[in-house]
């Protein structure tokens, strides 16, 4: 399915999500460190996330914005975010990311 199977609508709902969402939809598990202080933004939080493949990945996310340190990537928004956790292509998460919404719904 190419991007242009994708309604408008259906992309703006799922960039509006908001980070526990995404992680809710892609079934991971996410701890806050409650010691962190950021230093430029109060509402800056960084999570260490558990990943499909076992391992741990620390993500800075001043939401919509997101940065993982220890490889440098960083993006914006669920899709990017999904994209980046689970490594899979954009058609890919959008249809996961969507098809967890429709499973929340029934």
């Amino acid at each position: 399915m190419s991007r242009s199977r994708f309604s408008d609508t259906q992309l703006a709902s799922l960039r509006a999500l908001g980070f526990g969402e995404v992680l809710r939809r892609l079934g991971m598990f996410a701890k806050r460190d409650l010691g962190f202080e950021p230093v430029k933004s109060g509402d800056t939080a960084r999570w260490h996330v558990t990943v499909d493949h076992g391992g741990v990945v620390e993500i800075v996310v001043t939401w919509p914005k997101w940065h993982e340190p220890a490889s440098g990537a960083g993006g914006g928004g669920a899709i990017d975010l999904a994209m980046h956790l689970t490594g899979r292509p954009f058609a890919t998460v959008v249809r996961q990311l969507l098809k967890a919404e429709k499973g929340r719904l029934n």
